[in-house]
């Protein structure tokens, strides 16, 4: 009996020091990126905003983020405040409401933006192929990184 305690014991014991040491953790140490996005001098609100790691980081760790009506964003990888440091390409896409006078929407695809596109009730507005630029995120992170952006009909003045 007592030997089997002991084994027992030492299973459990053998698994907790496994888990320690293999880093049963939250993931990548992660820094602070936030800042504004404006779009010709102008806050850009509601768009979609994504970091994609540039080949060469030494974790990769993509993120995304909607942007508040100042334009404001804090990106996040996995539900986690935060990016490794790093380079990345940043995209930005915005998608609108393009619904038709007359026709409602049913309550169920109110936050369902793929199956509003499918339905052709939004428009993307800024396409992410249009707008992108690459980006360094410091070891210590940044917290008023500004992202000023040129439309396409600006850029052509």
């Amino acid at each position: 009996m007592r030997s089997i305690i002991l084994c027992a014991f030492a299973a459990i014991m053998t698994v907790f020091l496994v888990s320690a040491v293999s880093g049963c953790g939250d993931g990548p140490s992660l820094v602070p990126a936030s800042g504004k996005v404006t779009l010709d001098g102008e806050p850009l609100a509601g768009a979609t905003l994504s970091f994609v790691p540039v080949q060469g980081n030494a974790i990769s760790t993509g993120g995304s983020d909607a942007t508040g009506p100042q334009g404001n964003f804090t990106m996040t990888y996995n539900g986690r405040a935060g990016l490794a440091p790093g380079r990345y390409k940043v995209l930005v896409s915005k998608t609108e409401e393009a619904v038709p006078k007359g026709k409602d929407i049913s309550p169920i695809f109110a936050k369902a933006s793929f199956e509003k596109r499918l339905m052709g009730l939004t428009k993307e507005t800024i396409p992410p192929q249009k707008l992108e630029k690459e980006i360094e995120v410091p070891p210590g992170g940044v917290t008023d990184l500004a992202l000023d952006f040129k439309s396409a009909a600006k850029g052509k003045k």
